[in-house]
Formats: structure tokens, C-alpha cells, sequence
């Protein structure tokens, strides 16, 4: 899973709007909003947790839709977090399962069966694979090369398949058409390597029937089709080359080292077969092989057993440590703090047991006796635990659950019944969010003060509404070819449509984004008139991108306002019509001139048939008033703003000032910022305004995890810009100082946006913010 950065200063509008996009502003709907300082309940004891639980992405992005398979049956898909649970598994001694979606390299992954497992698959995207065409009776080659560097010289590592140029196809019959192959590569310098590989624990059977550990230097797959998609394969009698590369990490070892064994991936059995031989030659080993599926370079070992037990210092048993065995072999703890699986018996190997908060250690082991056991302890930080229930109205109870702070973050899957826990450094005191994204990809949040005492942190999703789609675009080429309709997406976690109208200002923005999609418009009004419903056709620009897995292709739309006559003016010709029931808006735009492209994108071929012409277009788009405010500037008495200020907000008076006061923020409620410009503004001022502030709310909120960085003198000067942050039963307050604000440079066109609210204010000397119903995490709102 991503990690967050470290510093947690983003502006706090555009994490509020992810957090809010699914949830209501009540606690008792959503649970998210409040700050938990104590428990939410009683801790949560037993966990039900399912047969195997597992995540699927991509270099830390879940990927959606994935189908679970064993043998041709479908058993589960991933949802949108990547996650999907299974109440049993297959039969046997051993758990082995496909993994398989359009867009991707199918992969086979094959562990030891345990009960309550969970594991962390990876799957290789098609833009990271390399792909080649050629006629079946002149064969053809495939590579992938890889740049390193040693003894800082760069290196080229190319792994290479050289294919014969007999094939036959699906039922045995001589093949003469095209073939297309397409290869993956991985290798053990890669950070994910043990994640990515087919199998998971490197198990094998030898030639003599005899069970084998492997040391792996380096794997590919290969897929031969023919232009149907329908599978090749090679003939009966023919042989392909295969060139691996001596990875960086496995140079010492492969020294001495004149030939490896070569195994295939038997994904009926989930196990390395013994097939063939590769011979160093150069910087790489060669060999042949007769077919194909995944192959790997590995050298063989005896097999023995590792169990790691991790546990914190108090003698907690901690879940979701990860295991690291020599880069080759990746396993995480269980709700025993225990870990297990084979090791090559005859070799000397790393341990690196490493938390979620980072905290790690490692240990050597072995040479083990063949067939032995060797148990591992660690004993890792002290914790406390924060656990909880999460509350879904409907649909699966499984849900990730983030826990983040200035440290980093950490994530965990809930049992079946929706619960979590976390094992949390006791060192972190302070600020940090609990949040909750259920497997439709809405998410709620929770803060909670860290102290040295567990937990107990609540969420809940409150009932779905269905959503509508907020209207459509419909494109009318002037050459007479037809129009086309394009359907905005309904709002969803991560989209969102508003309206924001600041003064005379207002402006309109929709966005519906997912990784297949991308839909967006925008446009504003600068003479805006609530008694007015009619206007010229503003400026706007409108994409839509949609991506084909499959093919590879993206294809996308562009739409922009534009007169033939003038493209630079950049103006438009049209009606804009708004209409308002109750705080929807609705608009039409008809008539406008535009200039518009459509075009297919695939790797390497950017704009391939790439179109573009004139037309007119219609909008409808029907969307919230989510944001509204007033301006005054250049004040200097500041009781022309006095009464519409909250009652909490500390003020100065006869200073020089831009105020904006907020009527509606989805996600601050009513409040106001108040930008003083005035350079006779004295230290002792500035502090008397801290000292109002904690005499109403007591001291400044601070993240958990922060305290190194705050004994950096150097950091002093930004903090007085970023400010002081306070929080008290829904109200939040900031009280910031720009020790180089230069007021000469000030220009007469300051103009506030809804980015004032909660963002650095460089062009004002003393900026104080003041909100009465916060709707979004507080810890995002904390600057360092």
C-alpha cells in the first residue's frame, strides 16, 4: 500500500474533499469529523477472521476487479481496495490460486496452507512487459533490458528469449500465421521481487522426485499467441533460447558458479519443476527450453522450516510484521505474531523483521539441518494497541483501515465482522487519524489523541443514497457527421461536482476519475448575479479519456471553447441559463463555437489518429453549491466585520486588512479568514492573539510523531508561517505569522478564493482562520 508523506501540510480543502466526498458531517452517521482523546467502547476481543484474506496491486496502488481463481473456477474479485476474502480455500497441502485481469501478466501464486493467512499479491501491468510480433516460420526475439550501477559505472542487464520458427496451435495442428509474444521479467535486485514471483516460497521438486528450496537468480514469462489471442505454442522438436542476466545482488554467489538449473512452473501443483540447465556465459546464463510458461534461474537447496515469532517488549504478540528472508521470500505475521515457512537448508541467510511504523531488526540463520526447524524471536518497540470497529450499512464488512500520523502510515484488512486493531509505537504522542475505506472505495475518518494507552476507535458508513448522473455534453461536428453524447459519471469517492461563488465570482467544476476513466469540466462566471439567470457562454474545457486494458489504448476527447475568427481571444459564443432549486444549481450552455480533438493513445504512439474540427456544443450540468463567501478589502476598522465573525475569533483593531467571510464550506461550515496587511503589527500583538486563541481552546494541536522535527531550530521560522493550529468540539482556529512578508510588494488585485481557507497566506503578515464546524480530518490541517 502507498505510504503518506511524512509531512502532513498539505491544504486541507482538497484532503477534506476525499474524506467527505461518501460521508455525512454527523458523527453519528459517519463517525468520522470528531476527535476521540479516550475509547469509543469496549476493545474489541476475538477476531473472525477469513480463510485467506489478501490485497492485489501494483507498486502499492490496489488494483480493482481482479479475478481469484483456482483451476477455471472464479472465487473471488477484488474490490476497490484491492482486497478479496475467501471462506475456504482449495483443498490440499498447499493453497495455490491465479490471479488474473485484461491489462496484466497472469500470475499463479502458491503457499503452504494456513489458516487465517493473509497475503500481499503483485501483478505486472502490460506497460511493463515488452511485446513482438513475427511470422511463425522466421521465429523472432524478445527483451528487456535493465540499467544498474556498479562501482558507479552503469551497466546494461539484458534478459533476452530467442524464439525458434516451428509452432503449432491450441489443438496440436502445425501453426504458420503471426505470433505474438509478449515477456515479463523479474529479478531478485528488484524491491518487490518476492511479492511479483509466481509460487511465493520458491518450493521445487528435482528431476529424482526429491523436494528442493530454491535460491533464485531471476525469472520470465512468457506468453505466445496467435493474432486472435488464442494460445501458440512451440513445436514438438524446437527449442527457444533463454539469456538471464547475473542480477547485481547474486554476483558474488554466481562466481563460483558455472551452471544453474532452469525449472518451470507447474500452476496445477503451484510448484518449480526441475527441466533443463543454463551455462554461465559472459555476464549471463543460457539455456534451452522446450515450452513455455514462467521459467526461473534458481539453485537448489534442501529444505527446512523458519517460524518467526515477533513481539513488542511488554510481550505483545504483533500482527503484521513484515518478514523479509534474504530478498527472496516475503511472509507477515499472523493475529500470533507468528510467521512460517521453508528456507534452503544449506545456505546462511538474513532475517528482516520490519513493522509498519517502520521500526526494524535482522537477525543471520543457518546453515539449518535439512528437514529442521529453526524458530526465530524478535522483540521489537513497545506499543499500545488501537482497535476498533468499523460499521458498513451494506455489502461486505471487509474494509482497510489506515492509521497515519507525522511518522507515516500503516494499514490493516478487518475481520469478517469489520474489526481492526494496530500496534502503535507508545513513543507516539499526539495527533493521528483513524480511516476506513470499504470495498465500494467510500471512506470515513476518525481522529484520536495518542497518549500511553490503548484505543478504542469507532467508524461507521452511513446508508448509500443512489446518486444520478449531473448531466451531459453533447458534441455536433459542423461537417455534418452526427453529434455525440457524452454522460458524466455520477459523483462518487474521488469525484466530485460544485459550485464555488466568492463575491461575483462563480466558478463550476466536475470530475469523475478512476484508473479505466477520466471525466472533467469547468468554467466560471465573473459578473455572477444570484437575481440573474441568463449570461453570455463562458470559457470552458471539457476531457474525457477513457483506457482499454486490454488493447492498451486510451482514447480521449478535448473540448474547448473557441472562435474560428480569433483562437488566441479564447472567447465563445453561447447562452449560459442557471437555474437553482434549493442548493443545486443547473446549467445549460447551447450554441457555443468550439474546437475539439479526439484521439487514440497507445504506449509509444501518442495522438496516433488524432482528429480534430469545429462544432457546437450543448452542457447540462446540474451541481451543489458547496462553497460560499464574501470579500472586504483594504479595512481598517474591524467592526465592519465584527458581527459576522464567530464569537471565538480573536481580532486587532485599527490594523489594516482583507477579511473573507464564509457563509457555506462543505467542509469548515461558517467561519472567516482575516489577512492582516498592516506592517505596524508588533510581536507583543501577534502573541496576544496566540494567548486569546489558548485561552479559548487550551494548547495547539500537535501530531503524533512530530517532535524530532520540532527541535529543528531550523524549522522556527516556518512554523511561525504555517502557524498555530487549535481544535475544540468541532471549532478549529490558526493563528499564523509571515516573518518575510513585504508589503510594498502587496498588489491591489488580491482577490480571495476558496483556497484562503485553510492554505499558506505569503501576501499578508498576520493571517487568523476561524471555523465552527469542521468536516475534515484535523490532522490534515497541521503544517510543519
Amino acid at each position: 500500500m502507498k505510504r503518506l508523506n511524512f509531512f502532513l501540510w498539505g491544504l486541507a480543502l482538497f484532503t477534506g474533499l476525499s474524506f467527505t466526498a461518501c460521508s455525512s458531517s454527523s458523527d453519528d452517521d459517519n463517525g468520522g469529523g470528531g476527535m476521540s482523546g479516550g475509547n469509543d467502547g469496549p476493545a474489541p476481543t476475538e477476531f473472525t477472521y477469513a480463510a485467506l484474506t489478501g490485497i492485489v496491486e501494483n507498486y502499492g496502488t490496489p488494483i480493482q476487479g481482479v479475478s481469484v481463481l483456482s483451476g477455471d473456477q472464479v472465487l473471488a474479485t477484488t474490490d476497490a481496495n484491492g482486497v478479496f476474502t475467501l471462506d475456504k480455500v482449495p483443498a490440499g497441502d498447499r493453497t495455490i490460486l491465479k490471479f488474473k485481469k485484461a491489462g496484466y501478466t497472469d500470475i499463479v501464486r502458491a503457499m503452504p496452507k494456513v489458516e487465517n493467512g493473509m497475503w500481499r499479491v503483485e501483478m505486472i501491468p502490460d506497460g511493463n512487459t515488452r511485446s513482438t510480433s513475427f511470422t511463425a516460420s522466421q521465429g523472432g526475439e524478445v527483451t528487456i533490458s535493465r540499467t544498474t550501477w556498479i562501482n558507479n559505472q552503469s551497466k546494461e542487464l539484458q534478459m533476452k528469449v530467442e524464439l525458434p520458427n516451428a509452432y503449432k496451435d491450441a489443438k496440436g495442428n502445425t501453426y504458420t500465421g503471426q505470433v505474438n509474444a509478449k515477456m515479463a521479467y523479474i529479478s531478485p535486485d528488484d524491491t518487490n521481487f518476492s511479492e511479483v514471483m509466481p509460487g511465493g516460497d520458491l518450493a521445487a521438486i528435482r528431476t529424482d522426485g526429491s523436494d528442493a528450496q530454491l535460491i533464485s537468480y531471476g525469472m520470465t514469462g512468457v506468453e505466445l499467441t496467435d493474432a486472435n489471442g488464442n494460445e501458440v505454442k512451440i513445436a514438438e522438436g524446437s527449442e527457444a533460447t533463454v539469456t538471464f542476466p547475473i542480477p547485481t545482488s547474486m554476483a558474488a554467489s554466481a562466481a563460483t558458479l558455472d551452471e544453474i538449473p532452469l525449472w518451470s512452473f507447474d500452476e496445477e501443483k503451484g510448484i518449480w519443476v526441475e527441466e533443463g540447465v543454463a551455462k554461465k556465459q559472459g555476464d549471463a546464463y543460457v539455456g534451452k527450453v522446450k515450452h513455455f510458461s514462467w521459467w526461473n534461474l534458481d539453485y537448489p537447496e534442501s529444505r527446512a522450516t523458519l517460524k518467526v515469532i515477533a513481539e513488542d517488549t511488554s510481550g505483545k504478540k504483533l500482527q503484521n510484521v513484515k518478514i523479509n528472508v534474504d530478498g527472496q521470500r516475503t511472509w507477515y505475521t499472523g493475529s500470533d505474531g507468528l510467521a512460517e515457512g521453508f528456507i534452503p537448508s544449506g545456505t546462511k541467510i538474513y532475517v528482516e523483521a520490519t513493522t509498519e511504523y517502520g521500526y526494524r531488526d535482522e537477525k543471520k540463520v543457518g546453515p539449518v539441518t535439512a528437514g529442521a526447524t529453526e524458530t526465530v524471536n524478535f522483540t521489537l518497540q513497545k506499543v499500545v494497541v488501537i482497535s476498533g470497529s468499523v460499521s458498513v450499512a451494506s455489502g461486505s464488512k471487509t474494509c482497510v483501515v489506515n492509521f497515519s500520523c507525522a511518522s507515516g502510515n500503516m494499514e490493516v484488512v478487518t475481520d469478517l465482522l469489520g474489526r481492526y486493531k494496530f500496534f502503535v509505537p507508545v513513543t507516539y504522542k499526539g495527533l493521528a487519524t483513524i480511516s476506513a475505506k470499504n470495498g465500494k472505495g467510500q471512506t470515513v475518518y476518525k481522529d484520536v489523541v495518542l497518549d500511553e494507552n490503548d484505543k478504542v476507535v469507532n467508524l461507521s458508513f452511513k446508508a448509500e443514497t443512489v446518486e444520478n448522473s449531473p448531466g451531459k455534453l453533447v458534441l455536433t461536428p459542423e461537417d455534418g457527421k452526427g453529434s455525440v453524447t457524452y454522460t458524466f459519471p455520477p459523483a462518487a469517492e474521488g469525484n466530485s461536482a460544485s459550485v464555488s461563488i466568492v463575491d461575483s465570482t462563480l466558478s463550476v467544476s466536475y470530475s469523475a476519475s478512476t484508473r479505466e476513466e477520466e471525466h472533467s469540466i469547468s468554467f466560471s462566471i465573473s459578473n455572477y448575479d444570484p437575481n440573474k439567470s441568463t449570461y453570455d457562454a463562458p470559457v470552458f474545457y471539457f476531457r474525457e479519456t477513457t483506457y482499454d486494458a486490454e488493447s492498451g489504448i486510451y482514447s480521449r476527447t478535448s473540448i474547448n471553447c473557441y472562435i474560428k475568427a480569433n483562437s488566441w481571444s479564447m472567447a465563445s459564443e453561447g447562452t449560459l441559463t442557471i437555474t437553482k432549486s434549493g442548493d443545486n444549481m443547473t446549467f445549460k450552455l447551447d450554441g457555443i463555437k468550439v474546437i475539439y480533438e479526439t484521439a487514440d493513445d497507445k504506449y509509444g504512439e501518442w495522438f496516433k489518429d488524432s482528429q480534430r474540427g469545429d462544432g457546437k456544443v450543448s452542457v447540462e450540468l446540474t451541481a451543489p453549491i458547496r462553497f460560499k463567501a464574501k470579500g472586504y478589502y483594504n479595512e481598517t476598522d474591524i467592526s465592519v466585520v465584527k458581527s459576522q465573525l464567530p464569537s471565538f475569533m480573536p481580532t486587532l483593531s485599527g490594523k489594516k486588512f482583507h477579511a473573507m467571510i464564509v457563509e457555506k464550506s462543505e467542509n469548515f461550515g461558517k467561519g472567516a479568514v482575516v489577512c492582516y496587511i498592516d506592517s505596524t503589527i508588533t510581536d507583543s500583538e501577534y502573541q496576544d492573539l496566540i494567548k486569546e486563541a489558548q485561552s479559548a481552546f487550551g494548547e495547539p494541536v500537535k501530531i503524533a510523531g512530530m517532535e524530532k522535527y520540532e527541535m529543528d531550530e531550523g524549522q522556527s521560522e516556518h512554523q511561525e508561517m504555517f502557524g498555530k493550529t487549535y481544535y475544540k468540539d468541532g471549532k478549529v482556529m490558526n493563528v499564523a505569522r509571515n516573518l518575510w512578508y513585504q508589503p510594498e510588494n502587496e498588489r491591489n488585485s488580491f482577490q480571495f478564493d476558496e483556497g484562503y481557507v485553510w492554505g499558506e497566506s505569503w501576501n499578508s503578515l498576520v493571517t487568523v482562520r476561524a471555523f465552527e464546524s469542521v468536516n475534515v480530518p484535523v490532522s490534515s490541517l497541521l503544517r510543519y
